[in-house]
């Protein structure tokens, strides 16, 4: 289950920090949207810089697979 709450978490950063932006968006914002306490979020992340990283990489990572899949095809 801690992986399904990290992902849950991770979902509700990126859906926040598009709509708002880094600045804008604060971890109450994202525990809000992910449905759990503020507290929760600092289990899995140490701060909201270490929570955008985790989400650019994700990111990164959907993106690279996606370009691979691309040439790939080609």
């Amino acid at each position: 289950m801690p992986e399904d709450t990290r992902a849950q978490i991770l979902r509700a950063a990126k859906t926040l920090f598009g709509r708002y932006g880094f600045r804008k968006t604060s971890l109450a914002d994202v525990a809000g949207e992910a449905r759990m306490g503020k507290s929760s979020i600092y289990y899995y992340f140490t701060s909201k810089e270490d929570l955008f990283r985790a989400v650019v990489d994700a990111e990164f990572k959907t993106l690279s697979a996606r370009v691979r899949d691309a040439i790939a095809s080609e």
